[in-house]
């Protein structure tokens, strides 16, 4: 099942997939996605760059069909260069993906009952959302996009 997301001021519009659509299976595709371009830093932590790769990555999850072009489908780090992608529909896909960012790096949600939740990712991962601004991914110290 999908939702429809439409883009004020525009006439585009996203189907986008149901969180309860997304399984374990997806979660470790996330993870060794990740894994992988973090272990070709120096560091073993992704920089911005690999972090909006993997942001990438998850859009493509996400997003099942739209009224841009359809070559772009599935949504890669391609997609979002290709210059075909206006910035607000992109920066709106992203608040979207939260959810499902979240869902796969292993945070559960707050529970409403006690207004706590318990925050874990995965082993060896930041604990910062690859889906966060350059800023917050490396803890302030960005002065662009690298």
């Amino acid at each position: 099942m999908t939702r429809r997301v439409t883009f004020d001021g525009t006439p585009h519009w996203a189907d986008l997939r149901e969180l309860d659509e997304f399984h374990g299976g997806h979660q470790e595709e996330y993870w060794d996605e990740s894994e992988k371009r973090a272990a070709q830093s120096p560091d073993g932590e992704l920089s911005n760059k690999q972090g909006r790769e993997v942001r990438d990555y998850i859009l493509g999850l996400l997003i099942e069909g739209w009224s841009l072009d359809s070559g772009l489908l599935p949504f890669t780090t391609a997609a979002r260069l290709s210059g075909k992608v206006p910035l607000p529909i992109l920066n709106r896909l992203y608040r979207e993906a939260r959810p499902l960012t979240e869902a796969l790096m292993g945070v559960t949600p707050e529970d409403p009952k006690t207004g706590t939740g318990e925050n874990s990712t995965s082993p060896g991962s930041s604990a910062a959302s690859a889906d966060a601004p350059p800023e917050e991914q490396d803890g302030g110290t960005s002065a662009g996009p690298s």
